[in-house]
């Protein structure tokens, strides 16, 4: 008998109450496992991680902008997140993040925008770019003591980071469009010219 108000069902005098867990976890927890997978590899702190190449690769702003995601997102996917990739703009913005990381929009050349994050190095323990992140941290701490609050810079950098699908949408503020590529974790910076 099944009642549909109490979702509960009973079978053979045995009483099962299934109150939508099943369908709680069926939508929920793979959702769930999918950001803490990807927060591994935006964290370097992923089995793959090791895997990633030092040697930076230049790119622009467009460049990071035409990239399609991948079908599937999960742990570290093909090549672009095996990869440290060198890019050059404008520093744009610089926020902390609820998640502890320092979030940077950086403009190209041709106008477009793309996002670098660096991780707070307390939760990049172990991982192979630990010391590469902390320092990064310093020097942006050094320079621009960010806050939750949006500080506007305005100012020529080349930032050098980990190629990262994540999940950016068209039109949010300060994404680089529906690709979500950009580069995470950050692991150097440099100002000026």
């Amino acid at each position: 008998m099944i009642h549909a108000k109490s979702k509960e069902i009973v079978i053979g005098g045995s009483l099962l109450v299934l109150a939508g867990i099943g369908i709680w976890a069926a939508t929920h927890q793979p959702k769930t496992d999918l950001r803490a997978e990807r927060r591994l590899v935006k964290t370097t702190m992923d089995a793959a991680a090791s895997e990633i190449d030092l040697n930076p690769k230049d790119i622009t702003v467009e460049e990071l902008m035409a990239m399609h995601l991948p079908a599937d997102l999960g742990g570290r996917r093909g090549s672009f997140e095996r990869y440290t990739f060198r890019v050059h703009g404008r520093l744009e913005s610089i926020e902390l993040k609820k998640d502890g990381d320092f979030y940077m929009v950086i403009r190209g050349e041709k106008g477009g925008h793309t996002v670098v994050e660096v991780p707070d190095p307390s939760i990049c323990k172990g991982s192979p770019l630990e010391g590469q992140i902390a320092a990064t941290r310093k020097e942006l701490e050094e320079k621009y003591h960010p806050t939750p609050e949006k500080k506007t810079v305005d100012e020529t950098v080349t930032v050098t980071g980990v190629g990262f699908y994540g999940w950016g949408k068209s039109g949010k503020s300060g994404s680089n469009g529906s690709t979500g590529a950009r580069l995470m974790p950050g692991t150097g910076v440099k100002f000026g010219n």
